[in-house]
C-alpha cells in the first residue's frame, strides 16, 4: 500500500523525481527539471504494487504529494477552467479518487484584515510537508488570497480537517 518512485511529469513523459526524504522537494539538478516545470501540462505519477499510476490533464498544472504515511496522494489542479485551485483531491495509493475538499475559511491575521475580499479570492496553490509549532512534520497547503498574499495551513490527511496557520506572508 506504500507509494514509491513519486515523480512530477509532463505531457511528453519527461519526469523529475520528487525527493520525499527531503520534504518533497524536486531534484533541481536533474537535466529534465526545466523541461517539466516550464510545461503547460504537468502531472504526477507513482508506483503502487508494481504498477504505475498517473494523474495528468491537458493544459493543467497538477501539484501533489503523498501524505506522510505514503498511503494516499493529495493534489491541486491549477489552470483548470472547472477548478481554478478551489479543491484538494485525495487519491488512494492505487490511484482512485476518494475525496474532494474545498478551500477552508481563512484564519491568519493577514487574511482577517480584509476578510470579505480575501474570502472571495482564496484558492489552493501548493502542497508541502512542513514543521508545525510543536516541531512535528505535517502536511500543509498553501492558500493564496488578495493581492499576492497567502497562508500555509496544516492539513490532517486522516481526518481531512485544516489546522493551524503555520505562517502567512506575501509572495
Amino acid at each position: 500500500m506504500t507509494i514509491k518512485n513519486f515523480k512530477k511529469i509532463n505531457e511528453r513523459g519527461v519526469s523529475i523525481k520528487v525527493e520525499l526524504e527531503d520534504n518533497g522537494s524536486l531534484k533541481i539538478n536533474d537535466k529534465s527539471y526545466y523541461e517539466v516545470i516550464n510545461s503547460t501540462t504537468q502531472g504526477i505519477q507513482w508506483q503502487h504494487n508494481g504498477k504505475t499510476v498517473k494523474v495528468i490533464q491537458k493544459d493543467v498544472i497538477i501539484r501533489g504529494l503523498p501524505d506522510l504515511s505514503l498511503s494516499k496522494v493529495i493534489i491541486i489542479k491549477l489552470g483548470s477552467t472547472l477548478d481554478r485551485g478551489n479543491q484538494l483531491y485525495v487519491y488512494n495509493s492505487a490511484g482512485k479518487l476518494t475525496k474532494t475538499i474545498g478551500v477552508p475559511e481563512l484564519i491568519s491575521d493577514l487574511a482577517l484584515k480584509d476578510k470579505k475580499e480575501n474570502e472571495l479570492s482564496k484558492h489552493f496553490s501548493d502542497i508541502r510537508w512542513l514543521t508545525n509549532s510543536n516541531g512535528e512534520k505535517v502536511f500543509a497547503t498553501k492558500i493564496n488570497f488578495g493581492w499576492y498574499l497567502f497562508e500555509m495551513r496544516e492539513f490532517n490527511t486522516e481526518t481531512f480537517e485544516f489546522g493551524e496557520c503555520l505562517y502567512a506572508s506575501r509572495d
